[in-house]
């Protein structure tokens, strides 16, 4: 569910205006592009994206050796969703094709 300023899947519920998000009543602190990289999986949920697209649509600018980048990024985001939620399947890896954020 999205309204103006807020995206709700899997229990999740982020808040783009305030830039929070929050797990039941529990807020998971994130830095802005680890936010901004769920913002996308939320927005895009169920579709699979390349490590070139999180990071155009993350950073709008296109650099070297990004796909690093990314890898930690998503590793990151990972186990903050997991330390607060116990659960392990948000983003899968899809092989040679990039990530997808389970509904």
């Amino acid at each position: 569910m999205e309204t103006y300023h807020v995206v709700e899947s899997n229990g999740l519920r982020m808040n783009l205006m305030e830039q929070t998000l929050y797990y039941q009543d529990k807020e998971i602190l994130l830095t802005n592009k680890e936010f901004k990289t769920l913002h996308v999986f939320m927005r895009f949920s169920g579709r699979v994206l390349s490590k070139g697209q999180i990071y155009e649509l993350t950073e709008g600018t296109e650099q070297r050796d990004y796909e690093r980048r990314i890898e930690m990024r998503i590793y990151r985001l990972r186990k903050k969703l997991f330390d607060a939620t116990g659960k392990e399947d948000f983003i899968v890896t899809v092989r040679e094709r990039g990530y997808r954020f389970k509904a």
